[in-house]
């Protein structure tokens, strides 16, 4: 399923490169977004369930920066490159030579990824044996709960890191588009030390529940919202630094949610519940796309900061909600999780 995402962005990113008519590329984007939808749930598959689970959590730790990753590598490339047409040149470019590498990789390290398979393959047998069902483990372990934060914590986390550009030089005089996209890039890297951060406090214990240390960053968040209502009042360097701390929080959460997706895993459901919280994550891309954009075009971005904060307080309460619900799922099931 990898190498079939990966092939079809590959042959998506061609198209466009080559076809800038606007139905070509919006068709051919809406193929590459529909034929990439498996990779992520089929990595997190792998790295959950199909490595040695001594390793898992490493294995959780590594593939969360890849989002935030990825996203800083898009802004360093498209800055360097001279057309933005070469954007989709050197994306066709990279998806084919992963293509290959994974057509080769897979051949050597499949075998090393049996013996772990079998045995959950047991587990999971025996669980189904018991009736436990996908809705079942969605309503008992409050997942329905955590899609809808993390839906809202991708709108205000990928919002700050994309939207911090057009923010500032909107608002403030003296930065330029070029200068906002280097201070964008701040934002972004801050996002990188939050998966530090959630890792440090998970394997200290200081963290024991995934779920309050969601509900405790997505709080930290709020202030920071706060602060940016005032965009345009205050001095930029406090706006840089609010939005730093937001994206820092989001990535925190991030990494927090998919080690509460791994634990699934003794189910044989945690890719299921990946691609179900990496749907909520597109479905949040869409509306923070479009819906931040448009309420900044219609009521400013002051709107907009304030939008964040009445959708951050509710991920709080959702998060603290589900907690009890977790506690209460992860006692019954201790013994496999």
């Amino acid at each position: 399923m990898i190498k079939i995402g990966l092939l079809g962005s590959a042959v998506a990113n061609l198209i466009i490169f080559f076809n800038q008519n606007f139905y070509v590329m919006l068709f051919t984007w809406m193929f590459n977004a529909a034929i990439q939808f498996a990779i992520w749930p089929s990595v997190f598959k792998i790295t959950a369930s199909q490595l040695p689970r001594s390793e898992k959590s490493k294995n959780v730790f590594f593939i969360s920066f890849s989002p935030t990753m990825g996203l800083l590598l898009s802004f360093i490339v498209a800055g360097i490159l001279p057309a933005w047409q070469l954007n989709f040149a050197v994306s066709s470019a990279v998806s084919l030579v992963l293509f290959i590498l994974m057509h080769f990789i897979c051949k050597k390290v499949d075998r090393f990824m049996l013996p772990d398979r079998e045995t959950l393959l047991e587990n999971i047998k025996e669980r189904d044996d018991k009736g436990i069902s996908l809705m079942t483990l969605m309503i008992s372990s409050g997942l329905l709960l955590i899609i809808a934060v993390n839906l809202i914590r991708t709108m205000i986390g990928q919002g700050a890191q994309t939207l911090a550009p057009t923010m500032l030089m909107e608002s403030y005089d003296g930065i330029s588009a070029s200068f906002g996209n280097i201070l964008n890039i701040i934002v972004i890297i801050s996002g990188i030390f939050g998966v530090f951060s959630s890792r440090f406090l998970i394997k200290r214990r200081i963290i024991k529940n995934e779920i309050v240390g969601m509900a405790g960053t997505l709080l930290i968040m709020i202030p920071m919202c706060v602060i940016i209502c005032l965009i345009g009042k205050i001095p930029s360097i406090l706006v840089i630094v609010s939005m730093s701390v937001i994206s820092f929080c989001a990535t925190a959460a991030s990494f927090l949610t998919s080690s509460y997706s791994s634990q699934f895993a003794a189910f044989g459901k945690d890719g299921t519940v990946a691609g179900l919280i990496n749907c909520s994550g597109s479905a949040a891309l869409i509306v923070q796309t479009y819906g931040f954009s448009a309420v900044a075009d219609n009521f400013g971005w002051v709107a907009v900061s304030k939008l964040w904060v009445v959708l951050t307080t509710v991920a709080v309460v959702m998060s603290i909600a589900a907690i009890p619900i977790f506690n209460k799922f992860r006692k019954k099931h201790r013994e496999v999780m």
